[in-house]
């Protein structure tokens, strides 16, 4: 069989700079419609192939494909790259010669009156019910499993939050720890929460910055409760680095640009089933967070 040949659109600029140094060896660790996962064998962090449907996100590669369903990759496909030219298996080449260079967007916290916060945090959930997108977190359905599932969310986020608002370590502890990997799918609602609360704490000026150390230490110590493929967006995110349409959603708030915000809104909530309505949960939760700590940072 012939390899399809397609053309790369655009990567992560760590993902590309790693892979031309040669000494970068990925194997096939998963694959879905429009993602193919990838495992480095020195590091084992996960790295990822998507199709052109996909925002651009850390560790990722996009390319001109619309999906992945019809390649007979083999589980023990690799990646590699020759001459310009990636090669994923024997039945995927990629050119690279255009391949534009992704960077997370800068994005500087700045804090606003309560009221600008609350209004952002009120016209997400508006979002949500628009676009029937409810995050687990707020479930009032009639299911005994997601209700029971809801509750335990709630317990851990509220346990949490409250943790932060009074500086009480042990209790940020164990809230970060019931949330971790709790939740259905391939990247559970708690840890989708944390992604969305970490991209929000992880800005310098934020003033529950300080706890992203111990976030990370929560999160590194708690990787076993949690699958790979969410255990790489929960440490990327403790780095401050999310996916393109996160980054957009948040420029967007911080610069006052409330014209755009139902634009920047949707990308979010069509990420995964539910993962964005909860990792929008996890936004809002760290914007009003910063009503509460209050900032020296004034816009």
């Amino acid at each position: 069989m012939r390899a399809l040949r397609v053309r790369a659109l655009s990567a992560d600029a760590d993902f590309m700079s790693r892979l031309k140094q040669g000494d970068f060896q990925l194997r096939m660790h998963s694959r879905f419609s429009r993602v193919v996962n990838l495992r480095c064998s020195q590091s084992g962090l996960l790295y990822s192939v998507v199709s052109s449907a996909l925002d651009d996100a850390p560790n990722t590669l996009r390319i001109g494909l619309s999906e992945f369903d019809t390649l007979p990759l083999g589980e023990d496909a690799e990646l590699s790259l020759s001459g310009g030219m990636l090669r994923l298996g024997k039945v995927l080449e990629i050119e690279l010669d255009a391949c534009g260079e992704w960077l997370p967007p800068p994005v500087v916290f700045r804090a606003f009156p309560p009221e600008y916060f609350l209004n952002i945090s009120s016209r997400i959930q508006d979002e949500k019910f628009a676009n029937n997108s409810i995050s687990f977190f707020e479930y009032d359905g009639n299911d005994v499993f997601y209700q029971a599932m809801s509750q335990h969310l709630v317990r851990g986020s509220t346990r949490l939050m409250e943790g932060m608002r009074t500086a009480h370590e042990p209790q940020i502890r164990k809230g970060l720890t019931e949330l971790l990997g709790l939740g259905i799918g391939l990247t559970p609602s708690g840890d989708d929460y944390i992604v969305g609360l970490c991209a929000v704490l992880a800005l310098p000026q934020h003033p529950a910055h300080g706890y992203m150390r111990l976030i990370a230490e929560v999160i590194r110590d708690g990787k076993s409760r949690t699958n790979t493929i969410s255990y790489m967006a929960l440490i990327k995110a403790v780095e401050g680095k999310t996916r393109a349409s996160i980054g957009a959603l948040l420029a967007t708030i911080f610069n006052g640009e409330l014209s755009l915000l139902k634009e920047r809104i949707k990308p979010v909530l069509n990420i995964g089933s539910s993962s964005g309505a909860d990792i929008l949960s996890g936004i809002t939760a760290g914007l009003l967070l910063s009503n509460h700590l209050g900032s020296p940072h004034a816009a």
